[in-house]
Formats: structure tokens, C-alpha cells, sequence
């Protein structure tokens, strides 16, 4: 672990408190790790400690300048903002304080493959009363404990009053993908699994690109944003979805994508996975929008991120998410 890091994260703390206080088909990231080039300067790169025990991040508890969120079991940054201006504010000097001590906070070094198959490793029920996970199968304490410590890193980042539809956790073993969400009773759209690669992923950035990607995914086809239960569509029917007139992604199609303005080159769009269905293109411009800095420009891909500030509770749940994702990187990161 880098030393002094609590400091840094005291001193920001201080600043920013003049701010103000299968029915339905897999969404996933399918991914595979590449040797690039990298963007980041050495001193910035966001390596994981592997050697970390993920399960208990809290350790020994809470920092200075970080309150301990307790249904989480989490600390957390204190969101020093009580209205949407403030918030957006708020949480772009705080990418700006990331940014300079890890690099940038959207760096990956996996690229889109076809979707090659996986194996699936373990099944968990997710107690979200007190984040444990439980398993039918004999999995042994220390299987058990990494896999644990997988979902916690999710879990840590994504607070879990946005994510109750969450209820069971699978690893699996892929070459070519990293996550995945998927309704998994074909009774209920309200009951959802999480997947991710067994893969330790050697940067953080990717991982929180691809935790906030994921739960994008359940954000934009919940069931209170898509119909899943109308035999005909009277609503939005935007690829194989019916959305109802107010979805997000209903918004985001009309904006973006309606009377042809899907005809989009590669540079109207914020990465390459985000080109393959608008599905994807929602999920990976949300993660920008909460791990990059409002944007100011006129590109299209500016456009498509300061599209999520239009709503109130998401420039909220940016601000409370770089808050977790703050001191998640301050335990698992090293030189």
C-alpha cells in the first residue's frame, strides 16, 4: 500500500466540506486481457495488490475523513454536498484528486472478442441484509474467501439501496469475458445474478469500469424500466426490449439513436465495446459519467455523458459511488 494515503484523502475531505453536505439474455462485458501499451505515467498506474485479503476491506475500521456506511459495511468518503450542483461539483474535484494520484479512473487494457463460452466455478445466494454469501456446493474456506472478496469489491463500490434486485453471485472461468448480469428466475424480473471472471484483473480502474458498467446494466433493465411481462409491446421497443416511455434507455434511444442517428463512426462513442448495441453504449457511458469529469465540449460523446445529469438521483448515486470507489482504491491499490 502506498503510505500517507489517509492524508491526502483527510486533506480532500476538508477542502470539499465548503461544498455543501435465462428469460431474459445475459448483459455482459465480454472482454479479453491484451498486452498494450499504457496511458498512464508508472508512478499513476493503478496496480491491485493481489496479495490483499479483499474480504474485509474495513480491517481495522474507518479513516480519517471517511464515515463507516454500516448496511454496507463499507467506508466511504464523506459526500460533502446537499444538491445536484454541488454533488457534480463535488465529485469532479474528486476524479480530480484521483486522477492525479492513480491515473485515469476509465483506463483498461481489454479489448471486445466474440463471446467465447465460460465455466462456471461457484453459485452463491446473496444475503443483502448482511452482504454474506452462501453456497449449496462444498467449496472450501479458501475458494470461499476469494470469491467473497470478489463480491465485496462489487458490493463496496455499488451501495446496496441501489442494487436490491441482487441476490445471487456466480464466478466462472472465461477467456473472453469479465462480468455479466442476468435475471435468473424466469418467474421474476425483481431477482438478478451477478457474474464475474475469477481472473484477478490487474487494474483497479478496469474493475470499477466494469462493476459500474454491470450494475448500469441493472439500472437500465430493471423491471421498472423494461416490460417483461406484456405479451405485445405498447411502449418503446428498442431492440429485443420493451422499455415504457420513461426509461432511461428509452430517453437515451430517442436522443441518440432515433430517426437514424445511429449511423454514428467510431469517435461518437466513449469505447469500442460501447459501438456493439445501445445496451452497451448506456452501460459504458454511464461508467464515464461517473469515474470522468463533467464535460464541457460539444462531441457527441460529451453529449452522451451529460446525459445522465439531466436526472437528479443519478448525479446523487455518481457522487455517493466516487465517495466508495475513493477509499476502495486507497486499500487495494500499490505501487
Amino acid at each position: 500500500m502506498k503510505i500517507a494515503r489517509g492524508i491526502w484523502l483527510l486533506v480532500f475531505a476538508l477542502m470539499l466540506g465548503a461544498c455543501g453536505d435465462e428469460w431474459l439474455e445475459e448483459e455482459e462485458t465480454s472482454k479479453v486481457q491484451v498486452e498494450t501499451a499504457s496511458t498512464q505515467t508508472e508512478d499513476a498506474a493503478n496496480y491491485v495488490d493481489e496479495e490483499l485479503e479483499m474480504v474485509d476491506l474495513v480491517g481495522d475500521g474507518c479513516k480519517e475523513g471517511e464515515v463507516y456506511i454500516e448496511e454496507d459495511d463499507v467506508c466511504s468518503l464523506v459526500v460533502a454536498c446537499d444538491d445536484p450542483e454541488g454533488c457534480v461539483e463535488w465529485g469532479d474535484e474528486l476524479v480530480s484528486v484521483l486522477e492525479e494520484e492513480y491515473g485515469s479512473l476509465v483506463y483498461e487494457e481489454s479489448v471486445p472478442e466474440p463471446f467465447d463460452g465460460l465455466d462456471t466455478i461457484a453459485v452463491y445466494e446473496v444475503d443483502l441484509e448482511t452482504e454474506e454469501l452462501y453456497a449449496d456446493a462444498n467449496i472450501d474456506d479458501e475458494t470461499m474467501e476469494y470469491h467473497a472478496g470478489l463480491w465485496y469489491s462489487y458490493a463496496w463500490i455499488i451501495p446496496e439501496h441501489a442494487r436490491p434486485e441482487m441476490d445471487r453471485f456466480e464466478v466462472f472461468q472465461s477467456g473472453d469475458r469479465l462480468a455479466h448480469v442476468y435475471i435468473h428466475d424466469e418467474t421474476a424480473a425483481s431477482q438478478w445474478t451477478l457474474g464475474i471472471n475469477n481472473e484477478h484483473q490487474e487494474y483497479a480502474s478496469e474493475s470499477m469500469v466494469t462493476y459500474i458498467h454491470e450494475f448500469a446494466h441493472l439500472l437500465s433493465l430493471r423491471e421498472t424500466e423494461v416490460d417483461y411481462y406484456s405479451e405485445a409491446c405498447e411502449t418503446s421497443l428498442i431492440e429485443e426490449y420493451c422499455y415504457f416511455d420513461d426509461a432511461y434507455i428509452a430517453d437515451f434511444y430517442h436522443q441518440f439513436y432515433a430517426d437514424g442517428k445511429a449511423a454514428y463512426t467510431e469517435d461518437h462513442y466513449v469505447t469500442e465495446y460501447a459501438e456493439t448495441t445501445i445496451v452497451e453504449d448506456f452501460a459504458e457511458t454511464f461508467a464515464h459519467f461517473v469515474l470522468t469529469a463533467y464535460p464541457a465540449g460539444d462531441t457527441l460523446v460529451e453529449e452522451k455523458i451529460r446525459f445522465f445529469y439531466q436526472y437528479e438521483n443519478l448525479i446523487e448515486l455518481r457522487a455517493e459511488m466516487l465517495g466508495r470507489a475513493a477509499t476502495w482504491m486507497d486499500r487495494i491499490v500499490v505501487e
